[in-house]
């Protein structure tokens, strides 16, 4: 049984504790009686699938190349 690196454990909780960060600031922040609310709901959530994302792509062998991580993070950030 193979363990998986500390930097593929760091990088999955950072990126997770982005989504996370992502949602609460969707919830203190959208007023939903403003005309552009939706897109702003839309605009948090698809944030945060990136950070999801780019979380799931930590994990040892995962499903993304090397480049499409270094890519996925750059737009994460």
């Amino acid at each position: 049984m193979e363990t998986k690196p500390t930097s593929l454990k760091v990088g999955a909780f950072s990126a997770a504790l982005g989504g996370v960060a992502m949602i609460i600031a969707m919830a203190m922040t959208i007023d939903l009686k403003a005309e552009d609310a939706i897109g702003k709901v839309c605009y948090f959530l698809l944030t945060a699938i990136v950070f999801f994302a780019v979380a799931g792509g930590f994990k040892k062998n995962g499903q993304w190349p090397v480049e499409l991580m270094i890519i996925m993070t750059f737009v994460a950030i």
